[in-house]
């Protein structure tokens, strides 16, 4: 959107979301947050193509965030708790970038769940 100064650094946005979830959610919810970034590096090694269907935006990011990972370091991560939700969450996170998809209303995602983790009324033992 013309404002690219975001992408000079690594701003750790996955660890800001993964503890704002972990005070409402149980760890099979915030880890595989935690885990968005690495989930990146890790998918542009191990799924073919995904790398070029990364957006210009999303590439020169990773090169901050780290590169892509080595197979070795991409064995050692698929290995990690939580790894295989963070790669699937990043597929899904990936194709909701999609300009033309519809989207629900705002009052769709402001019930249930969503209204109990923006009011902080949820049960940590409830997924």
């Amino acid at each position: 959107m013309g404002n690219d100064g975001f992408l000079d650094h690594d701003k750790q946005h996955e660890l800001a979301g993964a503890a704002y979830l972990a005070g409402r959610f149980p760890d099979e919810v915030a880890g595989p947050v935690r885990l968005h970034v690495p989930a990146k590096r890790y998918l542009c090694q191990a799924r073919p193509g995904y790398w070029e269907a990364l957006s210009p935006a999303s590439k020169r990011s990773l090169e901050v965030q780290g590169g892509v990972l080595s197979s070795e370091e991409a064995d050692e991560f698929i290995r990690r708790p939580h790894a295989a939700a963070a790669a699937e969450l990043r597929v899904f996170d990936d194709l909701g970038k999609a300009r033309a998809a519809p989207t629900p209303t705002l009052e769709h995602f402001l019930s249930g769940a969503v209204m109990r983790v923006l009011t902080g009324r949820v049960d940590k033992n409830v997924a």
